[in-house]
C-alpha cells in the first residue's frame, strides 16, 4: 500500500473543486502513484481553446527515467483510445479503408 501525501491530496482535491484556480482551467480526475517506478502521474482534462468541449489531458509527470518509458507506452494506448472515441475520425478512417478495398475488388475484376 503506497502512502500518499496529505498536502498533494489536498491541492488535487483543491483544484477539482476550484477549476479557476488552476492556471488552465483543468480539472484532475485522478492521481495515481506507483511505487515501482517511484513515478506519479495527475490526469484529467481541460476545455480547449475551441470550445469543443473537454480534452484529455496527462501532463504534470515528475517521474524517474523507467517510470517516464512505462508512462509513454501508456500514453501511447491513452492516444489510440482517445482517436477511437473521436466520431470524426473514425469516420474518415472507415471511409478510406472501404475506399481502398472498393479499388482493390475492382481492380481484380477489370483485370479479369
Amino acid at each position: 500500500m503506497t502512502t500518499v501525501n496529505r498536502e498533494r491530496l489536498n491541492t488535487l482535491k483543491y483544484i477539482q473543486e476550484n477549476p479557476q484556480s488552476s492556471t488552465d482551467s483543468e480539472k484532475v480526475c485522478g492521481y495515481i502513484i506507483d511505487d515501482l517506478f517511484n513515478s506519479e502521474l495527475v490526469f484529467g482534462y481541460r476545455s480547449n481553446e475551441l470550445g469543443r468541449g473537454p480534452e484529455p489531458i496527462y501532463h504534470r509527470l515528475q517521474i524517474t527515467t523507467k517510470g517516464r518509458e512505462f508512462i509513454e507506452k501508456q500514453g501511447l494506448s491513452i492516444k489510440l483510445s482517445a482517436m477511437i472515441q473521436n466520431p470524426y475520425l473514425v469516420g474518415i478512417t472507415c471511409t478510406v479503408i472501404g475506399g481502398l478495398i472498393l479499388a482493390f475488388i475492382t481492380m481484380r475484376y477489370l483485370a479479369q
